[in-house]
């Protein structure tokens, strides 16, 4: 239960923190700004905030961070906390240039354009902000028989 967890936490040095939007965006430009420009995926931002969070950070008590993502899958956060520069501006060209990352480019750069993706794809489903995404997937469902 939650008190096992929490004496095995406390036994294990462990402990946890949340983190506002603002705090992840502040946090990916800190990073940025004191790492000579490496830059960081929201995801990881939360970890790199909890740890310079710490009530003590000069306890010698060293700390790792392994990122999660790469910044590329959320070039919109990733813009907006480097002061809403392109991601031309913060993403390596190798890193563009990587097929993956590549491809998540090109489909937000369709997204942004109004392409629809979901009529080419089949299986692929448009969601709009602000519809009732509950009933259409409801919909979806039925409709494939699971």
């Amino acid at each position: 239960g939650g008190e096992e967890r929490a004496i095995l936490a406390e036994t294990m040095g462990l402990r946890s923190v949340s983190t506002s939007d603002e705090q992840i965006l502040s946090t990916i430009a800190q990073v940025h700004r004191e790492c000579g420009g490496y830059v960081i995926d929201p995801h990881t931002a939360v970890a790199a905030a909890a740890c310079l969070s710490s009530s003590s950070p000069d306890d010698g008590v060293p700390r790792v961070i392994m990122g999660c993502a790469h910044p590329g899958k959320f070039t919109g956060a990733v813009s907006k906390a480097l002061g809403n520069r392109p991601a031309s501006d913060w993403m390596p060209l190798g890193d563009r240039a990587h097929p993956a990352v590549a491809a998540i480019l090109a489909l937000q750069e369709r997204a942004k354009g109004g392409d629809d993706l979901s009529r080419e794809t089949p299986g692929v489903h448009h969601f709009v902000k602000g519809q009732d995404w509950e009933r259409t997937l409801r919909g979806i469902l039925t409709s494939s028989n699971m």
